[in-house]
């Protein structure tokens, strides 16, 4: 094993050394949902700790002496994916800083953004902290630590690389004025939290050649025992010998099902033993061991070893079923489906499936329903859903004794339903509001498609191909502005708040779902010429912009598009109308009781 010195390291620290990210390594593939995982993770842990500040570990990254640098260079040889966007965030608060503060920059950001230095000649240079080498990234990653902001509009999006760069500044910038619109104090606590308290440990070896042998070491053993590793050589324990291979066997069978679905097996290990048992609050990875010990009469896993085994991968089969969209049998469930859509890391409601997984299938899907509508009302208000874990827990003793759907509806009313009427007001009066910046773009995508989606199946029903919303998020559909983003010079000049046209062009009651053919064809035209393309979708919610359809007297589709405003022209006072009718439509749509 190669000499090799690892130290906790903070984001300050971190960023008074120089980092190159060399060519052969892979390029930076972190998606939207990854980023606001990594960002949005931070700042949930941030606000709960605001009164006490504790560490945030963000994992590890190998890094060794890079050859030919002026400075101490540092090769990152595993890690690139988490350093590029805490660089990349640190950047997004320098800029966000920038735009709402009356005072100079934060003291010490600039200098973990980049420093001047002098080469072998004496030369003065200025040189970035992070540089990436791989011609995927184009240097795109110096565009936006060298704060050209107006100059990312510019960038051809060549490669999924520059484009996933580019995503990831725009989603933190994005994330950061949600939570700091005007708040510059607040930004500045965030900022300390984020340089002091979010640590990450820093394997260092003497050259490459040693850094990709501890890499590779890391990876093929792991590191330690964990409680997955400890609840295994404790079923070998109470096993009798006899019994050792069908164990082994079917251990491995449980791993390779969560590993190979990406999952962590100590989640899954936490939220069984959460959902199967009273556990009286939160169980945390470094209790799971001791729980297990301390509980062995109440799981019974000494009876026979094998057959508890069983149940763990019993489970873990239905928890990566419903991770994926899926009910039990593996068939297709439209609700855990949009959870994903809605937050891609969402994982706590895997403790109220896990519960209610024995449910029959109609119950089973209204259970799936309460939890995507209460998940849609803690992220659109920005609520952190950390939380959710410990109230989830609280709930399961309940939920697994129920038997009929009797129960099950009293269950909802004594949990989900209570905390949506608690959010009610707040969601109505946020959606008067909101705009295609306010929420990641995947999600709001998402929040136009339930509600169109909605409209449809209440002239349609939920079996016609409304039922899924990949009809509504699907390639060939576009998010219409039906006041044009790049307008014409005509177009403008008739809207009436001229101004603000900009602000205007984002709300949401100013988007639509459109079919691409559609889209391409009104582009930016006057909304009287659009009028005609928007009769052509087949989505009644759009459809309604132009002329309202008719079918018959007192039909499903009649009903369905009464409420729904009618507009001969498009104005500043449309969109305002059009956005109360949505916010109005969203508490139907998300199952949320009226507000009165």
């Amino acid at each position: 094993m190669p000499e090799l010195r690892s130290e906790d390291y903070s984001i300050e620290r971190l960023f008074q050394q120089f980092y190159v990210v060399p060519d052969y390594q892979r390029e930076y593939v972190w998606e939207d949902k990854h980023v606001e995982a990594f960002i949005g993770d931070i700042h949930e842990e941030f606000f709960s700790s605001e009164d006490k500040q504790t560490d945030y570990f963000i994992g590890s990254i190998i890094v060794c002496p890079h050859e030919g640098a002026d400075t101490e260079t540092l090769e990152v040889i595993d890690g690139q994916q988490r350093i590029t966007t805490a660089y990349i965030a640190l950047c997004a608060i320098r800029d966000h800083h920038a735009d709402i503060a009356s005072n100079p920059g934060i003291a010490g950001l600039d200098g973990q953004i980049g420093a001047g230095a002098v080469d072998d000649l004496g030369k003065d240079f200025f040189e970035y902290r992070v540089v990436l080498q791989y011609a995927d990234s184009e240097d795109v990653l110096r565009q936006i630590a060298s704060r050209v902001d107006g100059g990312l509009e510019d960038i051809q999006e060549t490669t999924a690389s520059i484009t996933n760069l580019v995503n990831a500044y725009r989603n933190i910038r994005a994330f950061l004025n949600r939570k700091f619109e005007h708040d510059e104090n607040g930004l500045r606590k965030f900022y300390a939290y984020f340089t002091k308290y979010v640590k990450l440990v820093l394997v260092r070896t003497e050259n490459l050649a040693d850094a990709l042998k501890v890499f590779e070491t890391i990876n093929d053993r792991g590191l330690g025992l964990n409680a997955m590793d400890l609840l295994k050589n404790r079923m070998f324990i109470e096993a009798n010998e006899s019994q050792y291979e069908t164990l082994k066997e079917r251990w491995k069978e449980l791993v390779e099902i969560l590993e190979k679905a990406n999952e962590k097996p100590l989640r899954f290990l936490r939220y069984f033993v959460m959902s199967r048992y009273e556990t009286k609050g939160v169980i945390r990875e470094d209790d799971i061991h001791t729980w297990f010990l301390e509980n062995k009469r109440k799981c019974k896993y000494a009876d026979d070893p094998p057959a508890y085994v069983d149940l763990l991968l019993d489970n873990a089969k239905a928890y990566v079923n419903f991770v994926q969209g899926r009910d039990i049998q593996g068939n297709d469930n439209r609700y855990l489906a949009n959870i994903r859509r809605l937050s891609g890391q969402a994982r706590q409601h895997l403790i109220l499936l896990l519960a209610g997984q024995k449910l029959k299938s109609g119950a089973f899907t209204e259970l799936c329903k309460e939890i995507e509508n209460l998940f849609f009302s803690l992220l659109v208000l920005g609520e952190p859903t950390r939380d959710l874990e410990r109230l989830f827990a609280d709930w399961t003793d309940k939920l697994r004794k129920i038997a009929k759907r009797k129960a099950l509806d009293e269950f909802l009313e004594g949990t989900i339903r209570p905390q949506l009427q608690l959010r009610a007001g707040r969601l109505k009066s946020d959606f008067t509001v909101l705009t295609e910046d306010s929420q990641p773009q995947y999600r709001v995508k998402y929040i136009l498609a339930k509600l169109t989606q909605y409209v449809d199946e209440q002239a349609y029903g939920s079996e016609s191909s409304a039922a899924s919303l990949l009809t509504y998020i699907a390639k060939d559909v576009h998010m219409e502005h039906i006041l044009p983003k790049n307008p014409t010079e005509t177009v403008r000049q008739q809207f009436d708040d001229q101004e603000k046209y900009d602000s205007w062009v984002g709300r949401l009651g100013n988007l639509a779902c459109l079919e691409k053919t559609i889209n391409e064809s009104v582009a930016n035209a006057s909304f009287r010429k659009k009028q005609s393309g928007y009769n052509g979708s087949k989505f009644l919610l759009t459809q309604c912009l132009g002329d309202k359809p008719v079918v018959g007297k007192k039909t499903a589709v009649n009903r369905a598009v009464k409420e729904i405003p009618e507009f001969s022209k498009w104005t500043s006072r449309s969109i305002e109308k059009r956005q109360k009718f949505l916010s109005e439509l969203a508490l139907k749509t998300w199952g949320i009781p009226e507000v009165h």
